[in-house]
């Protein structure tokens, strides 16, 4: 396949318009994000199925005909592990493509492995290796080295056979449209722009909080996202998750009240210390009415914990007939939203955000079965000695 590095504005409007007469793109990205907030992009590789371009970002400051042909819903868009590759381009745009396939969703799909690499995946389909070495490398400097676009070209070169291979797979399980449901996940904003509901509900700890002091740490982690953006620096060198949390149960109202805490740095207090000040204020002003609601806290009723261990050997089972990974179709944290619900039918289970779509249609109805013992689980009597199986049963009405 032939290779093209792009390191000009006329070079990548040529690319542009050679690539929007394709059905198919694929594409990766190479960049570095520990030390940003947003990752910071220094290669793009993109393939029709024909020719890859290689597009170098340092040298190509411009990219908008680049975004716009992503952004075009028309072509199919393949990616593998593409959720990083997604993040960029909403970063750079605040828009998100349609149209889009992960490879390493499809491959889940029909039993090849949860999060499978693409090297792995090229060797289980295609019978290929593909370069390694390079996943570390400095993607800044330059001129990149001849290993380096190797390397690159190599990320997006299978992604067009892993494709044709998967969809095939799939059809034959009718999976497919579960591929495309699940990689549309990949294009919600809410992944990679969370509500502060959001980002408060999933913060360790936090249910342990009362409600004002849950007020105060929502505003806090909405005051470090916006120092991140507006420094473009990682959330955890504005502040920690810990700090956080250690204001928020302190509620400090003067730079005094900063003092005597290890958890509450010195050169935090420097820095913001007033704007934190004002922060929790404002938020110990707020009426009760506002407060947020308190996250749900780590499972500890034993009886729940037996219903959600009960839905797990369930799920073992089932993914073990759709040959999936167990994790694919559910967390735990998802089981514990079915045990505190006890659904009666169908559409309770889709009450569930986790379970809607194709994952309702795998296991909504036998969750309501296993919960309301008309599905039992038990020992398998056919299994030898030293190797007893679960199976599922469907106890006499």
């Amino acid at each position: 396949m032939n290779t093209t590095t792009v390191t000009s504005s006329q070079l990548l409007e040529k690319a542009v318009k050679s690539l929007s007469k394709s059905d198919f793109l694929g594409f990766d990205t190479e960049f570095i994000r520990e030390t940003t907030f947003v990752p910071e992009l220094c290669l793009f590789q993109i393939t029709d199925g024909d020719h890859i371009f290689l597009i170098d970002v340092l040298a190509v400051s411009d990219l908008s005909p680049l975004e716009e042909l992503l952004l075009d819903p028309r072509p199919l868009k393949v990616v593998h592990s593409g959720d990083q590759d997604l993040e960029i381009l909403y970063r750079r745009t605040g828009q998100l493509p349609e149209n889009l396939f992960d490879t390493q969703i499809g491959a889940a799909l029909v039993g090849l492995g949860d999060h499978i690499a693409l090297a792995g995946l090229v060797r289980k389909l295609l019978g290929k290796t593909i370069p390694k070495g390079q996943t570390r490398s400095d993607w800044k400097r330059r001129p990149l080295t001849p290993q380096q676009l190797e390397y690159a070209a190599a990320d997006v070169a299978p992604l067009a056979p892993l494709y044709q291979a998967l969809h095939k797979r799939l059809k034959k399980h009718d999976r497919l449209e579960w591929a495309f449901e699940e990689t549309a996940r990949l294009a919600d904003p809410q992944r990679y722009d969370p509500s502060p509901e959001h980002r408060l509900r999933t913060f360790r700890k936090a249910w342990k909080l009362s409600g004002k002091e849950l007020s105060v740490l929502r505003d806090l982690i909405e005051w470090r996202e916006a120092q991140a953006r507006i420094q473009d620096l990682p959330r955890n060198r504005i502040s920690t998750d810990s700090t956080l949390l250690a204001l928020a149960q302190r509620a400090p109202r003067t730079m005094k009240d900063f003092q005597g805490y290890r958890d509450i740095p010195n050169n935090l207090v420097k820095r913001s210390g007033s704007e934190i000040l004002d922060v929790i204020q404002r938020a110990m002003k707020r009426p009760r009415a506002e407060w947020p609601a308190t996250p749900p806290p780590p499972q500890t009723d034993p009886n729940l914990a037996g219903i959600v261990d009960l839905l797990s050997a369930y799920l073992r089972l089932r993914a073990a007939d759709l040959m999936i990974a167990p994790a694919l179709l559910a967390s735990r944290k998802t089981l514990e939203e079915v045990a505190r619900s006890c659904p009666r039918s169908l559409a309770d289970v889709e009450k569930i955000p986790a379970l809607r779509g194709w994952r309702a249609q795998a296991l909504g109805e036998d969750l309501v079965h296993v919960f309301h013992g008309r599905l039992s689980i038990t020992v398998n009597p056919d299994s030898k000695p030293d190797n007893p199986r679960l199976t599922l049963i469907q106890p006499p009405t």
